[in-house]
């Protein structure tokens, strides 16, 4: 009669199964110790009005199943587009969540022998759980938890050069307080104009003004998130860190790890410098591991990847920020930053303009999406021009609105990096079919880099710098660091190529591509793409 706490951890273990390389152990245990305190409840309220223990505990399973359920059942609606209107599909759903409730307790009441029903529902649980036991990578789930000892080796050896050159500040106004700010997937100037017809020269025009220096020839040291931050924030390229791992990983949480303990991080923290950490939706930037602060707009209990997944599952699915106002709310914290005591280091990884697209140019909420990390909901992809430069365009209004609270509210005048840590793309062709072409690498490398910093850090800055040198050229300013400058590489990888990079730093350089080449990579594709749906057609024809 206690199978519902079977049934209410096995949920939990079937996502872990599903997503071991993105979860960590204490976060699993907190989505356990959540199925298992609702299904405990559930119990108590059906032993009580079911006035049967055998009774109640079938209908406390069958609230669970309804539960647990309901979250898988609107997205295959929603994302199906059976129903565009996301309140009436809850209004749906719930209407049938309740009819199939009442339905089961009526039934349950006229069960002659509930026992057997307990015994029969107690063999499932526990097949469930074995179940999802035996799928769990083990040693992926590992992985997760702690680093290998090679990767360990790998991080100690990721800066040979100087770390702590330079003595701590004796006072907290000696140094400039100083903002890391990345806007995910962000296109170059000379990128927006080849690929989406617009001009961006009106933001960079701004920045200048503000004092910046605009980087115009800049792009990423690589094409990825989590390749990219792990290089940024540490100073240097990840060769070393990749030869350390095999082939294929099972998990990406050792380039999460470089995200959440940056070098960039412990070298401010070591001259006197508070370390503030933006939490996002994101796993690598999710939460920080050395940070003195972390600022997030969820309650602790939902700052976590594992559990935000869990809850879209369930009927809880509500419980959750908006993406929208995620980012809003971001915005406004960074806005607030001056107002924090200092001198403080403050990193803002911003999921904009990558898809979602949950805002219109205007700031018009287009979707109203939870924080969906798998991208659901028919809010586009790169592959969507239009709704990418739409949310790029609300993304620099909100950037500006930021920068200029900062400018205006700071006693000293700050430093700020603002980066993407790659760039958009719309030409990566059907199931990433141009990944490899000049033209793909050409969009998506080349990045927004602009800085602005004392003259003794500006006269080292260059057209071309890349995020590698960033933070070395700003430290050897700040804190007479000796670090040397790293040759500005930039290098190809891939979702599915596991470690493997390929320099393709001379083809980056050629600059953004051609509207001609970009306009027949897209006229392929979309030709691709039709034949390929005439020949599922004629298939299923046949």
């Amino acid at each position: 009669m206690f199978h519902p706490l079977l049934w209410g951890v096995s949920p939990v273990l079937f996502l872990w199964a599903q997503n071991s390389e993105h979860a960590r152990l204490p976060q699993v245990a907190m989505g356990i110790l959540f199925a298992v305190s609702l299904a405990a409840v559930l119990m108590v309220v059906g032993w009580a009005g079911m006035r049967d223990r055998h009774r109640g505990s079938a209908i406390a399973f069958l609230a669970l199943v309804l539960f647990f359920g309901y979250g898988r059942a609107f997205e295959a609606i929603v994302g199906r587009e059976w129903i565009s209107s996301h309140s009436l599909c809850h209004w749906l759903l719930g209407g049938m969540t309740a009819l199939i409730l009442g339905v089961g307790i009526v039934a349950l009441r006229r069960v002659r022998h509930p026992q057997g029903i307990s015994r029969v529902l107690m063999a499932m649980g526990i097949i469930m759980i074995a179940l999802s036991v035996v799928r769990l990578p083990w040693r992926g789930a590992l992985v997760a938890t702690a680093r290998p000892t090679a990767f360990e080796g790998a991080v100690e050896r990721r800066l040979e050069t100087p770390r702590n050159a330079g003595a701590p500040a004796d006072e907290e106004s000696s140094y400039p307080d100083v903002y890391y700010i990345i806007l995910d997937g962000y296109a170059r100037e000379d990128v927006l104009k080849a690929v989406y017809d617009y001009d961006n020269g009106a933001f960079t025009s701004w920045l200048r003004e503000k004092g910046f220096y605009v980087a115009e020839e800049s792009a990423a040291n690589y094409p990825m998130t989590h390749f990219s931050l792990a290089s940024s924030m540490n100073l240097n390229y990840l060769d070393t860190v990749l030869e350390c791992l095999p082939r294929y990983p099972e998990s990406l949480a050792p380039f999460y790890e470089l995200t959440r303990n940056p070098l960039v991080g412990q070298l401010f923290q070591a001259h006197g410098y508070r370390f503030i950490h933006f939490a996002t939706n994101f796993r690598g930037t999710e939460d920080s591991g050395i940070a003195d602060e972390i600022v997030s707009s969820d309650p602790l209990w939902l700052q976590n990847e594992f559990m935000q997944v869990l809850l879209r599952t369930t009927a809880a699915r509500g419980l959750g920020l908006r993406m929208a106002d995620l980012h809003l709310e971001s915005f406004r914290a960074l806005a607030q930053m001056p107002s924090r005591p200092g001198p403080k280091f403050v990193f803002a990884h911003f999921i904009l303009p990558h898809h979602p697209y949950v805002f219109d140019r205007h700031g018009n909420v287009r979707h109203d999406v939870l924080m969906d990390l798998d991208f659901k909901h028919g809010t586009g992809g790169w592959r969507d021009r239009e709704p990418y430069l739409e949310q790029l365009i609300y993304a620099t209004e909100l950037v500006r609105e930021a920068i200029e609270s900062i400018l205006k509210n700071s006693s000293h005048q700050p430093i700020i990096v603002l980066q993407s840590d790659h760039g958009s793309g719309a030409t990566m062709g059907r199931r990433w079919s141009n990944v490899r072409t000049d033209t793909f690498l050409r969009e998506r490398l080349p990045i927004l880099n602009a800085y602005l910093v004392p003259p003794q850090i500006r006269s080292n800055l260059y057209p071309s710098i890349s995020p590698v040198n960033s933070f070395r050229i700003v430290c050897n300013g700040l804190f007479q660091s000796g670090f040397e400058l790293l040759p500005d590489r930039h290098y190809m990888a891939w979702y599915n190529w596991g470690t493997r990079t390929i320099d393709v730093t001379e083809r980056v350089r050629k600059g953004a591509p051609s509207r001609e080449d970009v306009q027949a990579l897209l006229e392929k594709d979309a030709h691709d793409e039709l034949r390929s749906s005439l020949m599922a057609q004629r298939g299923a024809q046949k």
